[in-house]
């Protein structure tokens, strides 16, 4: 539990790093390349990995802190108990119950949420047209895709969204398009497909449903949606012409216009084609399709280092964890100060003996005819 604990505040520190790194790159006109939004993707990931990963691995080494304040919290979280109902339990014990809980009841709501849109995908009627079939196949060719999609449609939506992870499923609104519109709405849903961007988007709400405490969770999973709009967008329209790419944007101003915001479905675990309104983010992604520039090799070589230096620092976090230190001043041969003995008991009814001892928290386990030993004749106290 020790560990564990300093390994979560240590977790906790490079989670709210590698944020502060997306969130930057994400203001930034860098995002109008590929490289740059792949590579705040990337950072993205890594803090997924971060967090879903949080604890010692066995490879990292203490470092001890004197930080008065940090003393006194731990020793307030991890060792004082209070009385309950169900026993005496830490301020640790407490908070892990409840987030457990919280965390249990938001993971069956999202599981809910994905099973409420297959079945909408399953209630929806599939397209038999051969126009739009053809136009799915000849997409899929050219973006060399061969997983089976199922094309659907649903009144329940405004703007098309793929769904599912083991099953695609492209749902288009109860609408008709033309065979050019549907060219640009399935090279734009088949891109996601290709780059996995349903699965980012699952793993990120799944981390917001465990660290629901914790507000930047929901600003990166917000921000990563966008980015992952911004990315398809530009994967999608590589190597269009420039008036392909203004035909492109035409088609989701068209279904901003005709959308309502009283009737779609939740996209909560799927990507779609246009938001409801034009907003900054939608502008972001309109100067990501008219202002990007090729890839040229410079930059893919740029792009590989900024890949394994990210790795390297995702490594490293897990080198060192912090452990409160007291500065007891103790020469050597000079006996432990009393005053910084006291004991617990253990949910094992165990009595615990916790000393500062060269500047480290000991804990160790004594015999109960001990006790009133230590409080008679060294001052030993109970807490």
């Amino acid at each position: 539990m020790d560990n564990f604990l300093l390994s979560f505040l240590i977790m906790m520190l490079w989670s709210l790093i590698f944020t502060c790194m997306f969130l930057g790159m994400r203001k930034t006109k860098i995002l109008r390349s590929k490289i740059g939004i792949s590579g705040s993707i990337l950072i993205c990931a890594i803090l997924m990995v971060r967090m879903a990963i949080p604890f010692d691995i066995g490879i990292a080494r203490r470092v001890r802190v004197y930080w008065p304040w940090f003393l006194k919290w731990y020793k307030a979280v991890k060792i004082t108990k209070y009385s309950t109902i169900f026993g005496d339990v830490s301020v640790i014990q407490i908070a892990g119950v409840i987030w457990g809980v919280i965390a249990i009841i938001r993971l069956i709501q999202f599981a809910r949420l994905y099973i409420m849109q297959r079945n909408v995908c399953h209630r929806s009627i599939l397209y038999g047209s051969e126009e739009y079939t053809a136009v799915l196949r000849k997409v899929c060719e050219k973006r060399n895709y061969k997983r089976k999609i199922l094309l659907t449609r649903s009144s329940e939506i405004t703007s098309p969204i793929c769904i599912g992870i083991r099953n695609s499923y492209i749902v288009l609104p109860e609408r008709s398009f033309s065979a050019t519109e549907l060219e640009y709405i399935f090279s734009h849903e088949i891109t996601h497909l290709k780059n996995h961007d349903l699965c980012y988007l699952m793993a990120a709400n799944l981390l917001t449903c465990i660290f629901w405490w914790n507000p930047l969770t929901h600003v990166v999973r917000t921000e990563l949606e966008y980015a992952l709009e911004v990315r398809c967008d530009i994967a999608a329209t590589a190597g269009y012409t420039k008036e392909e790419s203004l035909e492109y944007l035409g088609v989701i101003l068209k279904i901003l216009a005709e959308g309502r915001k009283d009737n779609r479905l939740l996209t909560g675990n799927g990507v779609g084609f246009a938001k409801d309104s034009f907003d900054k983010v939608m502008e972001e992604r309109f100067h990501a399709v008219l202002d990007q520039e090729p890839m040229k090799g410079s930059s893919k070589a740029g792009f590989h280092v900024w890949c394994i230096g990210m790795a390297g620092l995702l490594v490293c976090s897990y080198m060192f964890i912090v452990a409160p230190y007291y500065d007891a001043d103790m020469g050597a041969g000079q006996e432990l100060n009393s005053s910084e003995m006291w004991t617990t008991t253990n949910e094992k009814g165990e009595y615990v003996l916790h000393f500062w001892k060269d500047g480290e928290l000991v804990e160790q386990v004594v015999e109960e005819d001990m006790i009133s030993t230590m409080e008679a004749e060294m001052g030993v106290r109970e807490e």
